[in-house]
């Protein structure tokens, strides 16, 4: 009767931990405070432990991100560096083939050159001999190699030459008129060379005789030709135009005691 009194007093809380343990009466104000105090350091235990996961988790996450930006970084400059070599590598490889195809191209004109050269071997140029209108160029020839270069009538006779003619020179505006070149050209090169040993004869005179040469080869024979002059004029000395393979040469000295020295040169190509 007691319990069954206890039960009906709304004050009180009866409670048994388990079947097997004693009842225990609690003071229901009491027993409601030690309740909700417990349920509070739960609530606080539970909100702890998630607030620290969290913290661990973003410092997990920025660990990673921080890891992913320095792989990135490093990659990128990998990259950026194997462009560079590319690029370094590429700009090598087309200079060297812009080396090999200009240095292919230079031989190439020297052999296109020194081709010219030979088909021109048997051609002589003269300049300065007087020219008529009507005037016959086998007669002129005879009269060069006559009285002015002194070769033997009979020598003359027997020069078997393939062709001659003149060509029209280019003439300065306001310049006096002067004669066009005559070509000749030679069956045999000793002939030429015969002809040539002759130029000598030619000295204080107006006339000038050189070989057929090249457009490019002429052109530079021309500004020696320009420098030899001033040169006999200013330092008196004896002057000379020679040409190898594709370049022109200027040779000075003072007599024929003296060494041809080169002066200047032109290459052609």
């Amino acid at each position: 009767m007691a319990l069954q009194s206890l039960k009906q007093n709304k004050e009180i809380v009866i409670k048994r931990a388990d079947k097997n343990s004693s009842t225990v009466i609690l003071d229901k104000k009491n027993y409601v405070e030690q309740a909700l105090a417990q349920l509070n350091d739960g609530i606080h235990y539970e909100q702890i432990a998630i607030s620290h996961s969290t913290e661990i988790y973003h410092l997990i996450e920025s660990q990673e991100i921080k890891e992913l930006r320095q792989d990135h970084d490093e990659l990128q400059r990998g990259v950026e560096a194997m462009e560079l070599n590319v690029q370094s590598l590429e700009v090598e490889k087309l200079e060297s083939m812009r080396q090999s195809f200009e240095t292919k191209l230079t031989n190439l004109q020297e052999q296109q050159l020194l081709l010219e050269k030979h088909d021109r071997k048997y051609n002589f140029l003269v300049y300065g001999m007087p020219e008529k209108s009507d005037e016959n160029i086998w007669a002129v020839l005879d009269n060069l190699m006559i009285n002015y270069l002194k070769i033997d009538k009979p020598k003359v006779d027997s020069f078997p030459l393939a062709n001659a003619h003149r060509i029209l020179a280019r003439q300065n505006i306001g310049e006096r008129k002067r004669p066009n070149p005559i070509i000749i050209r030679f069956m045999h090169y000793a002939d030429k060379q015969f002809f040539l040993s002759h130029g000598p004869n030619l000295a204080g005179k107006s006339i000038r005789m050189v070989d057929d040469l090249p457009p490019c080869m002429k052109e530079a024979r021309n500004e020696l030709t320009k420098i030899g002059y001033k040169i006999r004029s200013e330092e008196k000395l004896k002057t000379r135009i020679r040409h190898s393979g594709v370049t022109v040469i200027l040779e000075t000295r003072n007599s024929s005691r003296d060494q041809w020295q080169v002066r200047k040169e032109f290459r052609c190509c």
